[in-house]
Order: C-alpha cells, then sequence, then structure tokens
C-alpha cells in the first residue's frame, strides 16, 4: 500500500486590504523567494500592488494567474500560516475549525516534517493504527 504521509498546513488565513475589506485567503502552493500561489475570497478582487494585513503580519498582491494570486511575503509563507492559519475543512463540515481539528484531520500516518498538503487526504482519515497492523 501507498500512502501520502505529508501533514497539512493550516491553509486558511483571515485578514484586511488596506483599504478596510476583509479577505479570506486560502494556500495552494508556496512558491520560492517569499511568494505563495492563493485563492482569495473578498468583496472584491485584490490589485496588483494591494496590501493585505494577516493579523500581525503584512502580505503584497504581486501577480495574478487566472483565479490564483500570488502573495509577496517578509518572511516564510509556512510560519506565517502556521502562526495564524486555520485547518481547511471540507465544505460539507459546516463549523468553523477547532484546535482538536489539527489532530482530527489528518492521518495516522502523517509526518509532522513534510508539512506540504492543503488539504487532508480524506480518504486515509478512515485509517487507524490497528487496521494498518493486519
Amino acid at each position: 500500500m501507498v500512502v501520502n504521509n505529508t501533514s497539512v498546513i493550516p491553509a486558511r488565513v483571515y485578514g484586511n486590504k488596506e483599504s478596510g475589506g476583509s479577505v479570506e485567503v486560502m494556500l495552494e502552493r508556496i512558491m520560492e523567494d517569499n511568494r505563495a500561489l492563493v485563492q482569495i475570497r473578498s468583496g472584491r478582487s485584490p490589485k496588483i500592488g494591494t496590501v493585505i494585513h494577516l493579523d500581525k503580519f503584512k502580505t503584497e498582491c504581486v501577480d495574478r494567474q487566472d483565479n490564483f494570486f500570488i502573495l509577496q511575503f517578509d518572511r516564510s509563507p509556512l510560519d506565517v500560516f502556521n502562526s495564524i492559519g486555520h485547518v481547511p475543512l471540507p465544505p460539507y463540515i459546516k463549523r468553523p475549525d477547532e484546535d482538536l481539528d489539527k489532530d482530527r484531520y489528518a492521518t495516522v500516518y502523517e509526518d509532522k516534517d513534510l508539512q506540504e498538503s492543503v488539504a487532508a487526504p480524506t480518504a486515509g482519515l478512515h485509517f487507524d493504527d490497528e487496521l494498518l497492523s493486519h
């Protein structure tokens, strides 16, 4: 059996544009040079050059690729998401994430040193140590 042993990044963060409008940022992929490819939900799509405040962190929208935006951070985006991010629960779970979800929304075979996924491999959530031992 082949398993995806990456662990989930708390890939959803909330913030505000400098204009005051609220934004929800969902990480798609971390890129080089402290950049991240993200989806942004807001009243109006940010323009190139828009500064976005994510709690105590500041980022800038530097490019757009179709429905995705590229944000430039002044530090590792992974550090930012780990510091203030929320577990990206599937849309069919109709409640805000909780601290318990960091453990619940993970496979028993995840490797915390391989934090590379923005969503859990949900089929793997059905496995437990007892089942895997057979």
